[in-house]
């Protein structure tokens, strides 16, 4: 067993394909009638079944040899070539895969696994398409087993629906097999589709020739990538009956994937998956349980020339984590002086992480997750809407959305239970051209920032900056960081709160600016129960134009005497500043609490004697749930999840937010009471 250790991954198979000669092994099973012959480093496959426009091959063993060509031949006329290994060992793939069929589209099923090497490379005209599925499945229901034992294979003529997996298997006693794709730079013509689907899947990029300038990993150009891991019986879906990808109501691509259990798909060592086009952006779709990437590795869907692409670009569902680390990116991005327009970014996860950078020529490469316009584009930007039970971005990480040219911008829509920015992680919405900056619209139960973190919208250009609206159920709790609006010379973008109970700055900051011009400062509202400023700042100034207005709704507002609210303007009108709070600065200064601890037995003993069978009366004070602290202030309330697939709409971040709200009522009112029970010690 040899190991190779690479970008963090530990791979092991039973030759290290990158770092080893392989020598090609084609063997047809004697079934289907496949023949293969030898010439010179061609090795030709003939023969096999037809049925309709299917071919089908079938092998015994099947490894391409470095720098050898495995080539399948057949008539004009066929659009499918479907090739099983069923010899029970992994396929090492480290020369060329080519047919010769002009627009044939080339299947290859191996259960017992796949290996890419460096050297691998793909020579068709068609999609490609790699799995270790038991089978595949036809529009029809037909199904074509590996196994050529199994009595239930059908050699169907219809188009090809799905791949479907077994486990156990004859081939596997446990998960589906792996396939690993090691410094490998597989790509496919324009507007065709590569698929990969398997158990665990691993990408590792070649240290020159892919990475961030360099070749794809995987790519298909203008087309679509597929990938899916799945670590359980189950299909997954690709194409309609009648052959075209399967795609959402709303146009959108969409891989349908029914195993209970999902595998883990990683990208280490600047690995690439790219379907950037010059007419158009194509779409990568990704399906998994877990999604990591690391060591620059990146994930691209450009728009590089002057024609409208897929609506949406990257596309990621995993059930558990997705990590972006160490100077990864996931973008989709206008190329400079392109008119057409770049597709959105969807994520949906268990939990997303975006943490770390690197250092490329003396500058740091944060870990990314947005959408960008370069200069000179009048093409629109996409979204980026990430929806997930828990985000945090730390350690420089980056969430964001860029307009260098002077189209629209991609806004930034995220939906969580939790949201933690830290260690000088940021989110951020940035325009430095014509255009406007996009909108920032961030809602979860708890949302907070510290060491240095940042929400940002920036304008350094003549367009205006972006609004930034955060909804928080519970709190939202900043620590020597900032939620800012900044404009150099246009207007400054508004500043939304609306928190369920507590607001708390410490040592932080909220500001609209203006730092030129006749720009107007942006405003600034703020909607919770509690808002406490310790050493904190609340500012919406302006230069030339008028300054922002600052309102606070709140049923507590405290301040410490170091803390600033400031809504003024150099040359123009100063805004104003509304605190509506019945209960202000009742000592005029926050106070630390005393340190002497309460004797907790003497307190629990009379706030629980309700519950011993009525022997007793208690009075117990409490807040009126459901209602807002003051008079026509906003109702307190969480957020739920998007439902997974769903579009949410570039201008309508905040309805989109605020749609989601009646369904968590109960759910809010069920955790304030049992929070409420757990600080008295009585549980239920």
């Amino acid at each position: 067993m040899a190991f190779l250790v690479s970008g963090g991954l530990l791979l092991s198979s039973p030759l290290a394909v990158s770092h080893a000669v392989v020598a090609t092994n084609i063997t047809s099973d004697g079934t289907l009638g496949t023949t293969v012959s030898q010439a010179s480093n061609v090795y030709n496959i003939n023969g096999g079944t037809i049925k309709g426009s299917n071919l089908f091959q079938s092998f015994g063993l099947f490894n391409v040899g470095t720098g050898d060509i495995a080539s399948f031949n057949g008539p004009g006329g066929i659009v499918n070539i479907l090739s099983r290994v069923t010899g029970g060992q992994q396929s090492l793939i480290d020369g060329t895969l080519r047919s010769t069929i002009v627009g044939a589209n080339l299947y290859l099923l191996n259960p017992a696994g796949v290996l890419f090497g460096a050297n691998a490379r793909l020579d068709v005209s068609g999609s490609f398409h790699v799995s270790t599925a038991d089978y595949l499945k036809f529009a029809n229901g037909d199904k074509f087993f590996v196994d050529p034992a199994n009595l239930k294979t059908v050699l169907s003529m219809d188009p090809v629906a799905a791949f479907g997996f077994m486990s156990p298997n004859t081939f596997s006693s446990l998960t589906p097999a792996a396939i690993s794709i090691d410094q490998s730079r597989l790509q496919v013509p324009d507007g065709q589709t590569l698929s990969v689907v398997g158990g665990d899947i691993s990408l590792v990029g070649h240290p020159f020739f892919t990475g961030f300038i360099g070749s794809p990993t995987l790519g298909a150009p203008g087309g679509r990538i597929n990938i899916a891991g799945v670590a359980s019986a189950g299909e997954v879906t690709l194409n309609n009956p009648d052959g075209t990808p399967l795609t959402n109501l709303d146009g959108t691509p969409a891989l349908g994937v029914t195993s209970a259990h999902l595998g883990s798909i990683d990208l280490a060592r600047e690995a690439r998956i790219e379907t950037s086009g010059a007419n158009g952006n194509g779409t990568v779709v990704v399906r998994g349980g877990r999604l990591r990437m690391d060591n620059r590795s990146f994930i691209f869907s450009d728009t590089l020339g002057n024609v409208n692409g897929a609506l949406v670009g990257i596309d990621i569902e995993v059930t558990q984590d997705l990590l972006v680390s160490n100077g990864s990116r996931i973008t989709a991005e206008n190329d400079f002086s392109t008119t057409g327009r770049a597709g959105d970014v969807r994520i949906r996860a268990g939990s997303v992480e975006v943490t770390g950078f690197a250092i490329v020529n003396s500058q740091l490469r944060s870990s990314l997750i947005g959408s960008r316009l370069f200069p000179g584009s009048t093409g629109d930007g996409g979204d980026v809407v990430i929806t997930t039970g828990s985000l945090k971005v730390t350690n420089q990480g980056k969430i964001s959305t860029e307009n260098g040219g002077s189209g629209q911008p991609g806004n930034l829509i995220i939906t969580a239970d939790s949201i933690e920015i830290s260690d000088g992680g940021s989110i951020t919405s940035t325009t430095s051209g014509d255009g406007g900056g996009g909108a920032i619209a961030l809602g979860a139960q708890q949302v907070q920032l510290t060491a240095s973190a940042s929400i940002s919208a920036q304008s350094i250009g003549t367009g205006d900056a972006g609004n930034i609206f955060i909804q928080a159920g519970d709190s939202f709790v900043s620590r020597n960081s900032a939620v800012t609006t900044e404009a150099a010379q246009a207007d400054g973008g508004n500043i939304e709160f609306h928190v369920g109970r507590l607001f708390h700055l410490v040592n932080s900051e909220i500001t609209t600016s203006v730092g030129g011009g006749a720009g107007n400062g942006g405003n600034i509202t703020i909607d919770p129960q509690f808002v406490i400023l310790d050493s904190s700042r609340i500012i919406a100034s302006a230069i030339g134009g008028n300054g922002g207005n600052i309102t606070i709704v709140a049923g507590v507002f405290l301040a410490s005497p170091d803390s600033l609210l400031d809504a003024s303007s150099s040359l123009g009108i100063s805004g104003t500043i509304s605190i509506q709070a019945p209960l202000s600065n009742l000592s005029g200064a926050l106070a630390p609490l005393p340190q002497e601890f309460l004797q907790v037995a003497s307190l629990l003993s009379a706030r629980c004697a309700a519950r011993l069978s009525g022997k007793t009366s208690s009075f117990v004070l409490a807040g009126r749930d459901g209602l807002p602290p003051a008079p026509g202030g906003m109702q307190p309330s969480p957020l739920v999840r998007a439902r997974a697939g769903g579009a949410l709409s570039a201008q309508t971040g905040r309805k989109a937010l605020e749609s989601y709200l009646p369904t968590l009522e109960a759910r809010l009112v069920e955790r304030e009471q049992e929070s409420l029970l757990s600080e008295r010690g009585c549980g239920r």
